[in-house]
């Protein structure tokens, strides 16, 4: 007769894969020096959600509300199924 407890039991492993997106915004407010911006998500991001980041980012860090009359410009968006990195100097 078989021992139950020597029963060896199968199990499945599922790997779930997220696949991340890595966004680099660059752009300027008028009258100011270029800066950029990552971020990365899981989701898909739309152009239109990275621009007003962007731009609310870019008013609060230059002090001003997000309520201005600031212009802030978008020059590129790039988007990377790897992590982006900027080399300069």
């Amino acid at each position: 007769m078989a021992d139950e407890s020597c029963k060896s039991s199968t199990f499945q492993i599922t790997k779930i894969i997220m696949r991340m997106n890595y966004y680099l915004v660059i752009g300027h407010a008028c009258d100011e020096e270029s800066e950029w911006q990552f971020t990365n998500s899981d989701k898909e991001l739309t152009n239109d959600f990275l621009e007003e980041k962007f731009t609310q980012s870019s008013l609060e860090e230059l002090g001003y509300d997000a309520d201005s009359s600031k212009e802030v410009y978008i020059d590129f968006i790039f988007k990377s199924n790897s992590p982006i990195e900027i080399n300069y100097g």
